[in-house]
């Protein structure tokens, strides 16, 4: 395997694995520098790459004799990933930038975000 691609990998899976941050809504968010990746050795051509997430918990307490899902409960919780999105970037030269957005929306543990 190419020695860059590996690095690439490596420091992927350490970015997504250490950017838990726990912040409620900002007004103006900051998304940082994310992780670049030069691909010659004066930096002017690189792979950069930002995400960002919102990671929703919730807990409610329903009322006496309230039913989910045929079952009687007293109260219920859910997880949801809010927004997640990935941003590349790829500088080839100076005059030819490639951009490309990745995201999902609303998957939950009790609906995945799928129809019905």
């Amino acid at each position: 395997m190419n020695k860059k691609l590996l690095t690439f990998l490596v420091v992927l899976l350490l970015h997504l694995g250490s950017t838990i941050n726990l912040q409620a809504q900002q007004i103006e968010p900051s998304y940082g520098q994310g992780i670049r990746v030069n691909l010659d050795t004066s930096g002017k051509k690189y792979l950069r790459i930002i995400t960002w997430h919102q990671v929703w918990a919730r807990y409610a307490e329903n009322n006496p004799g309230s039913m989910v899902n045929g079952e009687m409960t007293n109260s219920q919780y859910d997880m949801a990933m809010r927004r997640s999105r990935m941003l590349f970037l790829v500088q080839l030269s100076p005059r030819f930038l490639i951009l490309s957005h990745f995201g999902i929306n609303n998957q939950t543990l009790v609906s995945g975000g799928g129809n019905g």
